[in-house]
């Protein structure tokens, strides 16, 4: 029993660690999928190779502060798009509480304009087998649909 108590602490304090390398401001990172409004959000570690067209680049910097940017391979001269996820950065930000290992992230976007949603969420972190983190939503306190809020504003 001891042992297993033993293990368990240290797999704790490792993934506590491990989080601590997402939070660095110097680290940039990949959104997987651009659809960061799902349940799971996958963030790759940057790595120029693996940039495809329109990448979303973010990094979680101090004081809880969120930046991103989107990039495309230098061989891309411009490239069209419709589905762009944009953040309101002077709204959106993040929080990490390490020893319950949960991200809570405040984010206002949307991929027409920045008045698509907003929605505060705690997520569990998670690695995957890749070496990607996962982030598993464990409780939402809000998500609303501006969209939806403005059709009916605009009805009435």
């Amino acid at each position: 029993m001891k042992f297993f108590i033993n293990s368990l602490l240290l797999i704790i304090t490792m993934t506590s660690a491990k989080a601590q390398t997402l939070f660095d401001a110097d680290k940039r990172w990949i959104l997987v999928s651009n659809k960061i409004e799902r349940n799971e959000i996958e963030l790759q570690q940057y790595n120029s190779t693996k940039v495809d067209i329109n990448t979303l680049v973010m990094s979680f910097k101090p004081n809880g502060l969120i930046e991103y940017d989107y990039e495309s391979p230098d061989d891309v001269e411009a490239c069209l798009g419709v589905d762009f996820l944009d953040i309101d950065t002077d709204f959106s930000r993040w929080e990490f509480d390490s020893t319950r290992n949960i991200l809570t992230l405040t984010i206002k976007g949307g991929y027409a304009s920045l008045d698509d949603f907003k929605f505060k969420r705690e997520y569990d972190l998670w690695f995957n087998t890749n070496g990607n983190y996962i982030l598993r939503k464990s409780k939402e306190h809000y998500f609303v649909d501006l969209q939806r809020q403005n059709r009916r504003t605009k009805i009435r």
